[in-house]
């Protein structure tokens, strides 16, 4: 015992005295029938199994409106449509588009079909006539019996592009009126009218030298009566007209066209009119 009365306490590893007399341990608990005491004071019992949760479908791809976008659209402007429909496309575009439709005045052309086709035949016409004048050049100066038949073969070449590219050069142009909403006859009555302002002229004229030329020995230009006030006037007239129309016809050929339907066909190509 201690110097306070206290019995002293027990070293690791040493046994448990039994208490003091007078002093009880008090009752022993019996263990419950057929239940034996745990070893450990912590339950060794298996953890409650987890709840249950039902199987999971299996993986499907997402459907609309979940669904992966779909591809992009063509480029618009150079691929044909069913409606036949006006594209604006490029140089090269423009030249095939003109030729494959070689005598259709119907439907509607851009401004970029219209004007690269336009160009295409400035760059073909220019050279091909620079060089016609001078191989004719070169066939004149040779002084030789087969000039003017060389002459007349180098003139028929530019002959036959001009014959062979005047329906769809007409075409084109009537098909660019129509997208502005014109009527291709604004371009066949100037031609008409350049015909018959040709003719009117002509004629005055040839009646102007018929009446200075009455007399052979007389007929001489430095002789000519000047041109009479009529004739004068008629020219003034034709010229005026010619210049107010083609100004007129090149702000028709230059303005933009209408980009929904006319009377003329549909609108121009957009993703929505496609159904893109």
């Amino acid at each position: 015992m201690t110097d306070s009365g206290l019995p002293e306490s027990p070293k690791q590893g040493e046994p448990l005295s039994p208490p003091p007399e007078g002093i009880s341990s008090g009752p022993a608990l019996p263990a419950p029938s057929g239940t034996p005491w745990p070893t450990d004071p912590v339950s060794s019992a298996a953890p409650p199994a987890p709840p249950a949760f039902p199987a999971q479908p299996p993986y499907a791809p997402p459907t609309a409106p979940y669904a992966a976008p779909p591809p992009a659209p063509p480029a618009l402007g150079a691929q044909d449509n069913p409606n036949n429909a006006p594209v604006r496309v490029g140089f090269i575009e423009a030249i095939k588009r003109a030729y494959s439709k070689y005598a259709t005045f119907s439907g509607r052309a851009s401004r970029s079909e219209y004007w690269w086709f336009i160009l295409f035949q400035q760059l073909v016409s220019i050279p091909l006539a620079l060089l016609i004048l001078l191989i004719s050049n070169q066939l004149g100066s040779a002084s030789t019996t087969s000039a003017p038949t060389g002459n007349l073969a180098v003139s028929g070449i530019g002959d036959l592009w001009s014959l062979a590219n005047f329906i769809p050069i007409l075409a084109v142009t009537w098909r660019r009126l129509h997208d502005s909403n014109k009527s291709g006859w604004w371009y066949g009555a100037g031609m008409i009218g350049g015909v018959v302002a040709t003719v009117v002229l002509a004629g005055a004229f040839i009646s102007y030298f018929v009446s200075n030329c009455s007399d052979e020995s007389a007929c001489d230009v430095n002789n000519f009566a000047a041109p009479s006030a009529g004739l004068i006037g008629l020219v003034a007239v034709v010229a005026l007209a010619y210049f107010a129309y083609w100004i007129t016809m090149l702000v028709f050929l230059v303005r933009r066209g209408n980009e929904g339907a006319n009377r003329y066909g549909p609108g121009y190509v957009t993703a929505s009119n496609l159904g893109l």
